[in-house]
């Protein structure tokens, strides 16, 4: 058995600091990709239920009002106006 001299001690005790540092930081970077994968999920759910209530929405303005669209800009319903044909 060979003992290492108190310089190649050093620089591998570095070395090995150098791994658990890196390790510990690259751990820290997975924790933090679960938490924004979760908040991610949750902000999702949200976005599909502002969707979902601007639909029931625009369904009521369109029950109360007649077949439309509304104008995002004005805040007004604009009334589709029926085409008829005329022989």
């Amino acid at each position: 058995m060979i003992n290492l001299t108190e310089k190649e001690k050093s620089e591998i005790l570095k070395i090995s600091k150098n791994f658990v540092e890196i390790h510990q930081k690259i751990m820290k970077v997975e924790e933090r990709i679960k938490e924004l994968e979760c908040e991610s999920a949750s902000l999702i759910e949200e976005l599909e239920s502002c969707r979902d209530n601007e639909f029931r929405f625009v369904s009521e303005l369109s029950d109360k009002y007649g077949e439309g669209n509304l104008d995002p800009f004005t805040l007004t319903w604009m009334v589709l106006e029926s085409k008829k044909e005329t022989i």
